[in-house]
């Protein structure tokens, strides 16, 4: 049976979910230039009135290309390089399983499941596989997936350039495209592409994941940054990204045909009183729905898991034909002792 996400919105009680604050566990920084992990980045960063210092972890370069994975159904660099950092964090630590995680995934795979709760007409799909207990979700590739991500990366890479050098510049700096109305930002950034890796206890559900961290205030607490198209934003991606992350502000960069017009500051307490509470009880929702679908299926089991905004519901497919190593790349499967964190 799928999940009818009319039914979701007209049970009130189902809206009230216990859920904690991120907690960060982990830093690492990816070199997009050869694919490249770097374990033990330094970072002296404040999050939820504690301070996280990792400036004693030991720098440890995997240096093995992330696009180097023919074998897997679904490469995806961002969710590789967190099962990068599961595998050289895992020899001193216990199993993902045994410590009650349930859930591991790139962040913005919950920020696109969470924000459905406000914004129904937005579909996605992603693939579900279940390894030593643990539920992996990653994104659906199309047809040309190695040749859609090097565009898509390359666009990115050139909008965040473009966002970091207008929020960081002085005004005076210039100069700045047509009509931009420049806005000077106290921030500060990291050196490199930084990922900070989180775990959060949703309702019963424990999940692992990482973001992009690119830059902190002067109060030591991380900054979000976000690039849009539309001068109306979506306030509940704006809040789900920014609390996934740890951030209590959002930078976004409007744009207007490829060029960053307009950049705003969102506070992240500073929202719709509605919006943090439908977007976790939403997301908690279909975690649990995962869950309950993966729980009776063997080990190594593989499906996908879609919304389709026209019917309003969420839907469970599982594949007998697939199997999990053509969800998770070879070097993770192959090798990975799922023993990690306390």
């Amino acid at each position: 049976m799928a999940l009818n996400f009319e039914d979701w919105l007209l049970n009130a009680s189902d809206k009230s979910i216990e859920c904690s604050l991120p907690i960060c566990i982990g830093v690492y920084e990816v070199n997009v230039e050869n694919g490249s992990v770097e374990m033990g980045v330094e970072s002296n960063l404040v999050l939820d009135e504690k301070s996280i210092s990792l400036t004693d972890a030991v720098s440890f370069n995997l240096d093995i290309p992330l696009v180097a994975c023919n074998n897997c159904f679904c490469n995806n660099l961002e969710f590789n390089s967190l099962l990068y950092w599961l595998l050289h964090t895992s020899a001193l630590r216990h199993s993902l399983a045994s410590s009650g995680v349930k859930f591991v995934c790139w962040g913005k795979t919950l920020t696109d499941i969470a924000k459905t709760a406000k914004q129904p007409n937005v579909n996605w799909k992603f693939y579900v596989c279940k390894f030593r207990g643990v539920i992996f979700l990653t994104e659906c590739c199309g047809s040309n997936s190695s040749e859609c991500y090097a565009e898509c990366g390359k666009r990115i890479a050139l909008w965040s350039a473009m966002l970091k050098h207008f929020a960081l510049v002085n005004p005076s700096d210039g100069p700045f495209p047509d009509g931009y109305q420049p806005q000077k930002v106290d921030i500060k950034e990291h050196n490199g592409v930084v990922c900070n890796v989180f775990n959060i206890s949703l309702s019963s559900y424990s999940v692992l994941y990482a973001t992009y961290q690119g830059c902190y205030g002067p109060d030591k607490r991380f900054v979000n940054f976000m690039v849009t198209d539309s001068e109306e934003p979506s306030e509940a991606e704006c809040w789900i990204s920014a609390f996934l992350s740890g951030s209590t502000r959002t930078v976004l960069a409007v744009m207007e045909k490829g060029i960053v017009k307009k950049v705003q500051q969102r506070l992240t307490d500073d929202v719709e009183s509605t919006t943090p509470t439908e977007t976790k009880s939403f997301l908690s929702i279909v975690l649990k729905y995962i869950a309950e679908k993966m729980e009776p299926c063997p080990e190594l089991a593989s499906a996908t898991i879609e919304y389709i905004s026209t019917t309003g519901e969420v839907k469970f497919h599982k594949w007998n034909d697939m199997k999990a190593e053509q969800i998770l790349p070879e070097f993770f499967h192959s090798r990975f002792e799922c023993d990690v964190m306390h």
